[in-house]
């Protein structure tokens, strides 16, 4: 159970990163495109790290996206979920300083107190 709230605060993070837009006007591409300018923002990323972030973010969601969509359990999902994370952070990792990956890893962090705010707030 712990792991699935894990992994649904992933999807909500993701989804904090790319406000302002319907479900339905969202695609990966401009969730991407927010996620990654957020990131440049927040993480004073150079032009090369925020191509590298947008193909990261990309990549990410569209994998997230075919997860969300394909059939099967959802703690099967969450699992699959989480693993996609890890991958992206790794792949964050390769590029990011030590200090924008820690400032990364704090955004994330924040985003999933956000996240519990929010369900409680909704019970």
């Amino acid at each position: 159970m712990k792991k699935l709230l894990h992994v649904t605060g992933i999807f909500i993070t993701l989804f904090l990163f790319t406000t302002g837009m319907s479900a339905q006007e969202r695609s990966p591409e401009s969730g991407a495109k927010l996620m990654s300018e957020n990131m440049k923002e927040k993480l004073a990323l150079d032009d090369s790290q925020y191509q590298k972030a947008y193909d990261v973010n990309l990549e990410f969601l569209n994998a997230a996206k075919a997860l969300k969509e394909s059939e099967g359990r959802k703690l099967e999902k969450a699992k699959k979920l989480k693993t996609l994370s890890e991958e992206r952070d790794k792949k964050m990792k390769a590029f990011l300083s030590e200090n924008q990956y820690s400032v990364y890893l704090q955004i994330k962090e924040e985003n999933k107190v956000k996240i519990k705010k929010i369900r409680a707030e909704r019970h």
